[in-house]
């Protein structure tokens, strides 16, 4: 039997192939924003527990326990309540300067919130801490900065070019000062501030010339990029239908990943709430523990299904692409990467 060949007939083929490409790319975004809001709300109740946690602990005056608690706190979910209150509890550990750079940032979500009354706290602790500040500065002496490739970091921290001979606040304590530059031998000197409003220098004369060191380091960087961008740039293209299968699979076996880790959280909750309640009488605690569990048991659920949908939408996708090759100046893909909340795809356009 012969294949038709009739205009109208291709036309629809492609209108019908179209409309299922659009349908999954929808899917996916779909699936990623849930995935984001998911996640998003069991980090809401991640900081929650840990905000109560620490809170008291401080009540105990256990700071080294409390603090972490408070800063992963305000990482799963950015609070005023909850950086002023990680400021106080670094005030109590005595690392002053930490807590003086958290209260500027209390401040900001203060004024933000319009929260008068955190404000004026924040800022009356803030002039409080500022005569205990502990004070460093490193110099750079212009020899060195002329030096390509230059880097000074304090304590493992790139320390940038405009802080260079200015005296920065740092908590008390031993504070380790390196700088380095491409052939060059390492600098490194440690200053130990003890007490409240110490201060110390550093000065950075010279860094001495490596001999050991050899020059085929930053060509060979380079001829591994030309090399990753030759490969990536080089050669055919995967399709634009097979390319958004393939994100489509990727979105979908994340989304099946992070459930599964939802799903295991969640059956851990039931069994750590089993200490905390006798039947469904349960104390505080255990009840915070259940509500933490049902919130992962439900983003489980809703990824599990996303994920096994959007999985099967790139399998279908991926076999039912069309075979053959394109011309070098088609436009076409060339690389797909799938994160875990997000996906990029290369190419010709």
């Amino acid at each position: 039997m012969a294949l038709s060949s009739d205009p109208g007939d291709m036309a629809m083929k492609r209108r019908t192939r179209c409309s299922t490409i659009l349908r999954t790319m929808l899917g996916v975004v779909g699936l990623m924003s849930a995935l984001q809001g998911g996640v998003a709300h069991a980090d809401s109740a991640t900081a929650e527990r840990l905000f109560r946690e620490a809170k008291s602990l401080m009540s105990q005056k256990r700071y080294t326990e409390a603090c972490p608690k408070l800063a992963e706190s305000h990482r799963a979910e950015p609070s005023g309540g909850t950086i002023l209150h990680l400021a106080l509890c670094h005030k109590e550990e005595g690392r002053i300067a930490t807590a003086h750079k958290e209260l500027e940032e209390a401040v900001q979500f203060a004024v933000r919130d319009k929260r008068e009354d955190r404000e004026k706290a924040a800022r009356a602790l803030m002039a409080e801490l500022e005569p205990r500040l502990s004070k460093l500065s490193i110099v750079v002496v212009p020899e060195v900065m002329r030096l390509p490739g230059i880097e000074v970091k304090r304590d493992g921290v790139p320390v940038p070019s405009s802080e260079w001979g200015s005296s920065m606040p740092v908590d008390p304590g031993p504070h380790t000062v390196t700088a380095w530059a491409p052939g060059r031998k390492p600098f490194l000197k440690t200053v130990d501030l003890r007490g409240d409003a110490a201060s110390g220098s550093v000065v950075i004369k010279a860094i001495d010339l490596d001999p050991a060191a050899k020059g085929g380091g930053e060509g060979n960087a380079v001829s591994g990029a030309a090399a990753a961008t030759a490969s990536d740039t080089g050669g055919g293209g995967i399709g634009t239908q097979r390319a958004i299968a393939l994100v489509a699979g990727g979105v979908g076996l994340t989304a099946i990943g992070v459930g599964t880790a939802f799903g295991l959280k969640a059956a851990a909750a039931k069994s750590d709430s089993e200490a905390h309640c006798d039947g469904n009488i349960c104390d505080d605690e255990g009840i915070q523990i259940r509500e933490d569990g049902m919130v992962a048991g439900n983003v489980a659920t809703s990824l599990f299904i996303g994920g096994g949908a959007a999985a099967a939408a790139g399998v279908v996708l991926f076999l039912t692409a069309p075979k053959g090759a394109r011309s070098k100046t088609e436009a076409g893909i060339t690389s797909v990467t799938v994160g875990p909340l997000g996906a990029a795809i290369r190419g010709q356009f």
